[in-house]
């Protein structure tokens, strides 16, 4: 399963000016589950939920942090805790425009197992 592109606006980042205004966020999620239960009674009961899922993910982003590996690790292991079903979970988080000098469209961090 894929999840892509969600988008958060969140204060993460160790400058006072991250702290103060949101900024934006994307989280990109691979992982692998058995899909058989699923695909055989086509009921959403035997499947993984995916806005579940993005809900799980978006409490991961609402967890203060300055570094965004810890906010990587957060939205990890907030999925891993509420799916253990998954497998090879991939969470991808980018911050979009880091304050650099100079142009950058965004920054990421990946946690995978």
């Amino acid at each position: 399963m894929e999840l892509s592109g969600m988008t958060f606006r969140a204060r993460h980042g160790v400058h006072w000016s991250e702290k103060l205004f949101k900024k934006r966020f994307k989280v990109d999620l691979r992982a692998i589950y058995d899909i058989s239960p699923a695909s055989a009674s086509d009921r959403i009961g035997d499947a993984v939920d995916f806005a579940r899922v993005y809900d799980t993910v978006k409490r991961g982003m609402d967890m203060p942090a300055d570094l965004l590996e810890t906010v990587a690790s957060n939205v990890f292991g907030a999925v891993k805790e509420g799916f253990p079903a998954l497998g090879g979970l991939e969470v991808k988080v980018s911050k979009f425009n880091p304050p650099v000098r100079g142009r950058m469209k965004f920054s990421s961090i990946t946690v995978s197992e």
